[in-house]
């Protein structure tokens, strides 16, 4: 299975160089977002970029009936990503967010992340989870 950060979310709704890759991945495998992680990218591009709920909406909705699977978060996920944010966190070297573990959290051994996402990166590959690295907002490939 699939895991999307928020990232690519983003860079798909807001034509962000990734935006090819992740359209790619929708196209050819079984992909889900926790809702942490969908809350994420909503709040970036209505805050940061400015997109209206009405146009959010009308991009993101088509694609959460038929492409990408909303995933709810259990409570046994909820007290790993607070683990896994405990071990991995630092605010100056990694600053992971708490929708960042909870998407390590609901990966399992077979699953992959996909992310543009540095910090998120380098905590997956500790944790020994499959990472898809997409490119980020300035066309780079996060290492």
């Amino acid at each position: 299975m699939i895991l999307l950060d928020a990232s690519p979310l983003i860079a798909l709704v807001a034509g962000e160089p990734g935006e090819p890759a992740v359209a790619r991945l929708l196209a050819n495998d079984e992909v889900v977002i926790p809702a942490p992680n969908l809350a994420e990218a909503v709040d970036y591009l209505t805050r940061r970029r400015g997109l209206p709920d009405a146009a959010l909406r009308a991009a993101l909705e088509p694609l959460l009936a038929v492409s990408i699977k909303v995933l709810s978060t259990t409570s046994e996920q909820a007290w790993r990503a607070g683990l896994l944010r405990a071990r991995h966190y630092h605010r100056a070297h990694r600053p992971v967010s708490i929708p960042d573990c909870l998407l390590l959290a609901c990966a399992d051994a077979d699953d992959t992340i996909v992310t543009s996402d540095r910090p998120l990166i380098a905590a997956a590959r500790q944790e020994g989870i499959a990472v898809e690295r997409v490119l980020d907002s300035r066309g780079e490939l996060p290492q």
